[in-house]
C-alpha cells in the first residue's frame, strides 16, 4: 500500500512530465486543484498506512521525510530531546517530556536559562531522572509535572481558543488599523503645512502683511499733514516736526 501510494505521489509531483527542472515546470504550469486535492489525500493515506505497518511496541527511527513532525508526537507517549524548537512543539501536546542538560549546569540553572524546559525532566549525562519520565507515563498519579506543562504551555504558546489562526488575524487587524490611523494623521499634517504654504494672492497684491500698506501711508501724511483720514499722518507729523528739529 506504501509503494501504491508513494507511486502515485510521485507521478503527481513530477507534474505529468512536462519537462524542464522544477522552476521552469512552476513558472509554466497552471493551478491544478484535483490534482492538489487528491495530493492532500493520498498524503494523509499514506501517512496512515505507514504507522499502521509497524506496532505500536516497536521501537522506531524515523527517516522517512515524508512521516510529518506532529504525527510523530501524536503517536508517542512522552519524549526526550536536547534544547531545540522541537521542544516547544511538543509542550502543545501536553505529554510528558524529558531535556538533556548536557553541559551539566543542574536542574535550577538549566530551567533558569531555558524557558521551554521549566515543566521537563532535566537528564543529566548519567540519565539517572529517566525513571521519573517513566513513571509520569505510566501513571498519571505519579506524573507530577502535569500542572506545569498546562501552564507553560499557556506561556508559550497561548490559550487553545481562539486558535492561533485566529489571534494572529486579529493582531494584524489591529496593526493594519494603527497604521492606517497613522497615516490619516499624517496626510492631516501635511494638508495643514501646504495650506499655510500656499500665497495669498489678495493679500500680496493689497500688502496686508507686509508693512507696505502702513509705510504707504506714513509717506502720504508726510506730503500731505492735513490730509484727513489718513492713517497714521500724526504720527508722520510728529515724526517730521521731531526730525526738523
Amino acid at each position: 500500500e506504501l509503494s501504491r501510494i508513494g507511486a502515485r505521489l510521485a507521478e503527481l509531483a513530477d507534474g505529468g512530465g512536462t519537462g524542464g527542472d522544477e522552476a521552469e515546470r512552476a513558472r509554466n504550469s497552471v493551478a491544478d486543484v484535483a490534482g492538489e486535492a487528491e495530493t492532500v489525500r493520498l498524503r494523509d493515506e499514506w501517512n496512515a498506512a505507514y504507522w499502521r505497518s509497524t506496532g505500536w511496541w516497536e521501537h522506531q527511527v524515523i527517516t522517512a521525510p515524508e512521516v510529518r513532525l506532529y504525527d510523530c508526537f501524536n503517536e508517542s507517549d512522552a519524549m526526550v530531546s536536547d534544547i531545540s524548537s522541537v521542544v516547544s512543539d511538543f509542550i502543545a501536546s501536553g505529554k510528558p517530556y524529558a531535556v538533556t542538560d548536557s553541559a551539566g549546569l543542574g536542574a535550577e540553572e538549566f530551567k533558569r536559562q531555558n524557558t521551554a524546559v521549566r515543566a521537563a525532566v532535566i537528564l543529566s549525562n548519567e540519565a539517572g531522572e529517566l525513571a521519573e519520565l517513566l513513571a509520569a507515563v505510566t501513571d498519571p498519579a505519579a506524573d507530577t509535572l502535569a500542572e506545569a506543562r498546562r501552564e507553560l504551555k499557556d506561556y508559550l504558546l497561548g490559550p487553545d481558543e481562539p486558535t492561533s489562526m485566529e489571534q494572529f488575524n486579529a493582531a494584524a487587524q489591529a496593526l493594519a488599523a494603527k497604521a492606517e490611523a497613522r497615516n490619516v494623521g499624517v496626510a492631516q499634517r501635511l494638508g495643514a503645512d501646504q495650506d499655510l504654504a500656499v500665497p495669498d494672492r489678495e493679500a500680496a497684491s493689497s500688502g496686508a502683511g507686509t508693512g507696505e500698506s502702513e509705510a504707504l501711508a506714513e509717506a502720504d501724511a508726510a506730503a500731505d499733514p492735513d490730509a484727513v483720514g489718513v492713517p497714521g499722518a500724526e504720527t508722520a507729523e510728529t515724526k517730521g516736526t521731531s526730525a526738523a528739529h
